[in-house]
């Protein structure tokens, strides 16, 4: 009997034991777990505390007081239409925006290109100076000029060169005098310059004793001899005296010298002589072919008119644009 009862005694005893042991493994764990959580959570909050400061994760905004403002705004146009104007665009020419290297002109970059390069310089300073922006009269460059263009820019670019020389300048006629020629009346736009031409002798008409220069033929192209003829004048500023063909041939060289006619024979030895401001070289280049009649075009007779006068004493645009006013628009009369 006292033998079982030990023996449950014992049984009893174990379990105790090993119900004490479970629950002190238990207890034990429960601490180990919480440091372990404690310290994971100080580092975390080490790391960011070390960190350096940054903006917003892209997925949050910024608070409400944390606005960062400009200490000064930006001065940006609202739109280009606003910040410039077309009034602005269209502003005129001065010598100021041609001597500190501006591209600025009054022709388009479309009609530059149609210039042949070697008379482009010419023809963008005289553009510049005004004399071909006439109304209704658009400037192309390789069409070929009217009688009557070419007298308007021919008398308003010989007086703008001369503005501050009033014995060299032409006297405009005016609209109420009697018409010389038949086919220009005093109506036509073009009727002071083309009759202060024959008023002054420049062209033939009944009044220089040529009776049968009746008709001016206004629309008639403009040919080679016939710019010679009205332009020589104003560069010697006198008469031009009589030539020969003998002296054709011996200056130009001419192949074609014996279709010139001989009305043209002064003007083109004068020409001749007026050595590198020669309107033949400057429009036209070298040539030994004159073809006096052949079209001139616009481009041609502007790079003509770039210059007046004698060599050392000639006048350019280029002197015109250097000794105008900077503040005052670049404009014909």
């Amino acid at each position: 009997m006292i033998r079982p009862l030990r023996n449950l005694s014992l049984s009893f005893v174990g379990l105790l034991v090993i119900v004490w042991t479970s629950a002190c493994s238990e207890n034990a764990q429960f601490p180990v777990d919480e440091a372990l959580t404690n310290a994971s959570r100080q580092s975390k909050e080490s790391a960011v505390s070390d960190a350096p400061i940054s903006g917003p994760p892209e997925d949050e905004s910024l608070p409400s007081d944390s606005t960062p403002v400009l200490e000064q705004p930006l001065d940006l146009p609202e739109t280009p239409s606003e910040s410039v104007s077309q009034e602005n665009l269209a502003d005129p020419i001065t010598t100021s925006d041609l001597e500190t290297g501006s591209e600025s002109s009054p022709l388009t970059a479309e009609q530059l290109d149609q210039v042949p390069v070697s008379i482009r310089p010419y023809v963008k300073e005289l553009a510049a100076l005004g004399v071909l922006a006439i109304a209704n009269e658009p400037f192309v460059p390789n069409a070929p000029i009217s009688r009557r263009l070419f007298a308007r820019w021919l008398i308003e670019t010989h007086n703008l060169f001369f503005a501050d020389q009033t014995s060299q300048q032409l006297r405009l006629a005016s609209p109420n005098e009697e018409p010389i020629f038949t086919d220009v009346q005093s109506d036509n736009p073009q009727f002071p310059y083309i009759q202060t031409l024959a008023q002054t002798g420049i062209v033939s008409s009944p009044l220089a004793g040529d009776g049968t220069a009746t008709r001016f033929m206004p629309d008639k192209p403009l040919t080679r001899e016939t710019l010679l003829k009205w332009k020589v004048p104003l560069d010697r500023q006198a008469g031009i005296g009589p030539a020969t063909l003998t002296q054709i041939q011996q200056t130009w060289g001419f192949q074609d010298a014996t279709q010139i006619q001989p009305q043209a024979y002064g003007a083109l030895v004068a020409d001749y002589e007026n050595a590198e401001h020669s309107n033949v070289r400057r429009s036209f280049g070298f040539t030994t072919l004159f073809q006096p009649e052949k079209i001139v075009t616009q481009a041609e007779a502007a790079a003509a008119l770039w210059s007046f006068g004698l060599q050392a004493q000639a006048v350019t645009a280029e002197q015109v644009l250097q000794n105008s006013d900077p503040s005052e628009p670049l404009q014909s009369q």
